[in-house]
């Protein structure tokens, strides 16, 4: 059993990570038109993992969040992606290449351009 000081442990860390990803996505947001960068669940796992070979990947290896885990699924970062939605942390806009996440400020954007 977790004593509380090691549960407030990993709730400090969990919200540390929550702000790295949330990190990460803006800055997907703002490099987009130069690199071509989406925050899908591919690209940001190849970040989150440090793929040196991927071909977005490697723009973000002077950010704090670039190879921070060692082994991610696909999956695992599906379903943390998707409680942050629930949480109304982030948006995600559902397209023909999978969820794309993306910020509040990103997504009203889009809305506005799609009227």
């Amino acid at each position: 059993m977790l004593s509380y000081g090691s549960k407030k442990k990993i709730n400090n860390g969990m919200l540390h990570m929550n702000e790295l990803l949330i990190a990460m996505v803006r800055d997907l947001e703002d490099t987009r038109e130069h690199y071509h960068g989406y925050s899908y669940v591919r690209t940001m796992r190849n970040i989150l993992i440090g793929k040196e070979d991927a071909v977005i990947a490697p723009v973000f290896k002077n950010k704090e969040y670039f190879g921070c885990i060692q082994e991610l699924t696909l999956e695992e970062l599906e379903r943390i992606m998707d409680k942050m939605v629930k949480n109304e942390r982030l948006d995600v806009i559902h397209t023909s290449h999978g969820k794309l996440y993306c910020t509040h400020g990103y997504h009203k954007l889009l809305c506005k351009k799609g009227k």
